[in-house]
């Protein structure tokens, strides 16, 4: 069998760390698989995945996480990150390909430039990114500088691989280097197959999965819940299921609210699902989305932002709503037609469970993933 190197750079309880064990299973299947772990992002229950599914693992690829995150701090002040994580890059490439001899490398990381200096070493190398890349590095004689570093670069076996085609769009404008632009693709994710229990409810249960962060517009989303719960109280629950920076501080926000919870992460989501009647998500900023992709899956009626690729995985009007970011009045609005029009709201959860069907299933991933394997090989 092929021996594959899998570089894992991610944040174990959101959406990377769930598609970095689906692209696991994915690889083990198929090759021998040695797992690369960041010691920062490591943990007790990660690891008993990789025991349970038999893979090789290590925590050798970033030996000195603290010294790594003091130089990316002293050099994004000083405007030349990019070229630290290009030579940092450049020593684990080295170290690693001699130490494990892999006939291919596939790396997840959360976003940025991270690992691209990988892309210059022989093996068939794909890096997988999973967020926005919103900042052009081209502003100035630096970046003009840095992407010339990647003129060499031979593309017939690297690939660039993004979740979204807005995502991917975006790197193709900002990244400013032909070399780069022409080995990005994007692939997308796939979700799960979620149930959904379709028995008669008193009340409508509002879902929302991911960190509480920033960027996920959490105070917007208390503000939508609780201007719903006040128009019908006890008509609707809004639940969010994830942790964060900022659990502690919605939490209590939430005290006083019998209708709102925050539950902190929760490994099984699945029942999650199928008691949900309706799926939220008023992000910021998004890729995609693997929690909206599963809300599809469960045949969930979505109201979303217009970040990112929400708009990818919903149409406006087909299998859910879609508004602007921080538009509370939009989101509100959208809910009452939900609440007070239950064939509408039947008819988007048919919508959204076919469109998983069409686009979003394990069986079309894999098939997508598979011939990027081939372009490369």
């Amino acid at each position: 069998m092929q021996r594959v190197l899998v570089l894992l750079d991610y944040n174990e309880t959101g959406g990377t760390g769930v598609f970095a064990k689906r692209l696991i299973s994915f690889l083990s299947d198929r090759y021998l698989v040695h797992v690369c772990l960041n010691k920062a992002c490591t943990s007790t229950a990660f690891i008993e995945y990789l025991n349970g599914v038999g893979c090789e693992y290590s925590e050798d690829f970033l030996r000195l996480p603290a010294m790594d995150a003091f130089m990316n701090r002293l050099t994004r002040r000083l405007g030349i990150k990019i070229f630290y994580e290009y030579f940092r890059d450049g020593f684990i490439s080295y170290k690693l390909i001699r130490r494990y001899r892999p006939e291919m490398i596939f790396i997840s990381q959360g976003g940025g430039c991270r690992y691209f200096r990988f892309l210059l070493t022989a093996p068939p190398v794909v890096i997988i990114t999973h967020s926005l890349f919103n900042e052009s590095v081209h502003e100035n004689m630096l970046g003009r500088k840095y992407v010339s570093l990647y003129r060499t670069l031979s593309g017939n076996n690297k690939r660039i691989v993004c979740v979204s085609k807005v995502a991917d769009s975006l790197f193709r404008i900002n990244i400013h280097c032909d070399h780069l632009a022409a080995i990005s693709r994007h692939i997308g994710n796939f979700g799960q197959a979620m149930g959904r229990n379709e028995k008669a409810r008193d009340s409508l249960t509002v879902l929302t999965l991911g960190h509480l962060v920033e960027y996920k517009n959490p105070k917007i989303w208390m503000e939508t819940a609780i201007r719903l719960t006040r128009i019908y109280p006890g008509r609707f629950k809004f639940i969010w299921a994830g942790d964060g920076a900022g659990l502690r501080e919605m939490k209590k926000l939430a005290e006083e609210y019998v209708d709102i919870s925050f539950l902190g992460f929760q490994e099984h989501v699945a029942a999650l699902y199928r008691e949900a009647d309706i799926y939220f998500q008023p992000s910021k900023s998004e890729s995609q989305g693997i929690a909206v992709v599963e809300a599809l899956s469960a045949g969930l009626p979505c109201v979303v932002s217009s970040a990112g690729g929400l708009p990818e995985s919903i149409e406006d009007g087909v299998e859910g709503f879609v508004c602007e970011p921080s538009a509370v009045d939009q989101y509100v609005q959208a809910f009452l037609r939900l609440f007070e029009n239950s064939e509408l709201r039947v008819q988007l959860g048919i919508n959204a469970r076919e469109k998983y069907k069409k686009l979003f299933t394990r069986e079309t991933w894999e098939a997508k993933m598979t011939a990027l394997i081939k372009e490369i090989v």
